[in-house]
């Protein structure tokens, strides 16, 4: 067996397990300090590549979500970070992620249609103060 460098994981995700692309991969890995949310992110992308069917419709679906947004991708994964800071005890992350991008997205929607210039945190952090989240529970 020999060491395929390719193989190895990159910045706590394994690119070969994970099919997303080495962008997706590299900027989530570059914004996501915490390994905890890293670890959390990582199952909701393996969890969203599930309810997708591929890594590819999954990215396919990201990508589409920034590119209707005002927010990057950089912002995206802020985002998501954020959002399970604020959410740690609330949700289990895996079994909602469906969920959390839909708020997300309805955050990202908000922030358009009011032409807010504020960073996509501030917008979640006041739509969740405000709104609070809710999301059903797989048992």
């Amino acid at each position: 067996m020999t060491n395929d460098p390719s193989n190895t994981p990159k910045n706590g995700f394994d690119l070969t397990i994970s099919g997303y692309s080495e962008k997706i991969v590299s900027v989530i890995s570059d914004t996501v300090l915490d390994e905890n949310n890293k670890n959390l992110l990582n199952l909701c992308l393996q969890e969203l590549k599930t309810l997708m069917g591929s890594a590819q419709v999954a990215e396919e679906k990201i990508t589409y979500l920034i590119n209707e947004s005002d927010y990057s991708l950089r912002e995206w994964a802020r985002a998501v970070d954020f959002f399970y800071d604020h959410q740690s005890e609330r949700i289990s992350p895996p079994q909602n992620v469906d969920s959390v991008f839909a708020y997300l997205e309805c955050c990202s929607e908000f922030s358009k249609q009011k032409g807010l210039q504020i960073p996509f945190t501030e917008v979640i952090g006041e739509m969740l103060e405000q709104y609070g989240f809710d999301a059903v529970r797989d048992e």
